[in-house]
C-alpha cells in the first residue's frame, strides 16, 4: 500500500476540509425527538415549495414536507418511492400512485391524502398564484383522486424528465390542503402543517 497520498486523494481531502466551515454547521443533529434544528448560511424567506427563493430553503422543504418519490441516498440519480407506497407510469400521460398510510400532518391536520397531492401539484400551475417554479409542472394537466390514498397524475403530454426534474424535487413537495387554506392559501417561514421524513 502506498503511504503517500495520490494527487486525487489529496484533492478529495482538501475539498472536504474546505467544506467543513460550511457543512459543519449545517449538519447539526436534532437535539430532541420533537424538534428538528437545522442551521443554514442564510435567513429563510419562503418555505412554501413553489415560492422558495434560496437553495437552503429547498433543503428545509425536503426535511419538512413529503414527496411521492425521492432520490436514493448517495451519489445517484436513481429515485425511490417516498410518501408513495406504489407509483407507476402506466402510459405516456398517466402516473398512478398510492400513498403510504399513517403519514400525519402536524397541528392536528390528519393524514397525508391524495387530495393533498392534488392540491399541492395543481396550485403550482394555478395562474392566479404566479408561482416562480410553475414551469416545473408545465406538463401537468391535473391530478385525479381515486380514494383517500390513491390517485393519478394526468399530463398534457409525455415528459420524460418528470422523474428526475420534477417529482423528486421541492416543487413536488406535498403540503396540507386544509392547513394551507386555513392559512389563506400561502405561507412564508411558518408552515401551517408539516410532515417530515
Amino acid at each position: 500500500m502506498n503511504q503517500f497520498a495520490t494527487r486525487r486523494t489529496f484533492m478529495k481531502g482538501a475539498a472536504a476540509l474546505s467544506a467543513l466551515p460550511i457543512i459543519g454547521v449545517q449538519a447539526a443533529g436534532a437535539q430532541s425527538q420533537k424538534v428538528l434544528r437545522y442551521r443554514v448560511f442564510t435567513d429563510m424567506q419562503v418555505l412554501d415549495p413553489p415560492f422558495r427563493v434560496t437553495a437552503p430553503e429547498g433543503d428545509v422543504i425536503t426535511a419538512i414536507f413529503p414527496r411521492l418519490v425521492s432520490f436514493e441516498p448517495g451519489d445517484s440519480w436513481k429515485w425511490r418511492p417516498d410518501a408513495a407506497e406504489e407509483i407507476e407510469q402506466i402510459d405516456d400521460t398517466h402516473i398512478r400512485f398510492k400513498l403510504r398510510q399513517g403519514l400525519k400532518w402536524t397541528n392536528g391536520f390528519g393524514e397525508v391524502t391524495a387530495e393533498d397531492v392534488k392540491y399541492s401539484f395543481e396550485r403550482v400551475i394555478d395562474p392566479k398564484l404566479e408561482a416562480p417554479y410553475k414551469d416545473d409542472w408545465a406538463a401537468l394537466d391535473h391530478v385525479e383522486v381515486t380514494d383517500t390514498y390513491s390517485g393519478t397524475i394526468v399530463l398534457k403530454e409525455y415528459f420524460a424528465p418528470l422523474w428526475w426534474s420534477t417529482l423528486p424535487w421541492n416543487t413536488a413537495a406535498i403540503i396540507s390542503k386544509k392547513a394551507t387554506e386555513a392559512a389563506g392559501g400561502r405561507f412564508t417561514t411558518q408552515p401551517p402543517a408539516t410532515c417530515g421524513p
